[in-house]
């Protein structure tokens, strides 16, 4: 029996673009928050899938994550099915919560693969900030997944 899943394509993990500066009423958005650190956590092309209302989220793979942005217990915690609310900010400067998560697939080979997920409000966000498939930044804003670290 064959399987049902097209084949693989390739999504490089690095982008061809640097990272875009932030516009300064962003910046000062998160200042407002008392944001006091920003770093980048993933910088990805937008895939069908992350925009696919069905699907309702954006996924993180572990091997495009660039930084370890979690304490090691927040990683137990996922690795063991449980989610947390997490701040966001959106492009748009939609302010809210969304879910962060961890989903394990078993691959054909046997081996896992792993992805974080942010689910909740993900839809409206790429609608509202205009994602489209094959983006992987949008400026004057930002759709890079960024941790902003809050005093």
């Amino acid at each position: 029996m064959g399987s049902r899943k097209g084949p693989k394509v390739d999504v490089p993990n690095v982008n061809p673009n640097p990272l875009p500066e932030l516009c300064e009423e962003f910046k000062h958005m998160i200042e407002q928050m008392a944001g006091t650190e920003m770093t980048m956590v993933i910088q990805k092309t937008l895939t069908m899938t992350d925009l696919n209302t069905d699907h309702s989220r954006l996924s993180m793979p572990f091997g495009q994550i660039q930084v370890n942005f979690l304490r090691e217990e927040e990683k137990q915690n996922l690795s063991q099915r449980r989610k947390m609310e997490v701040p966001f900010m959106a492009a748009s400067q939609m302010v809210g919560k969304m879910i962060l998560g961890q989903w394990d697939m078993r691959k054909d080979s046997g081996n896992m693969s792993s992805v974080y997920v942010l689910t909740t409000y993900w839809n409206e966000v790429a609608k509202n900030n205009e994602l489209k498939h094959g983006m992987w930044s949008k400026f004057g804003l930002s759709v890079l997944v960024m941790l902003i670290n809050f005093a």
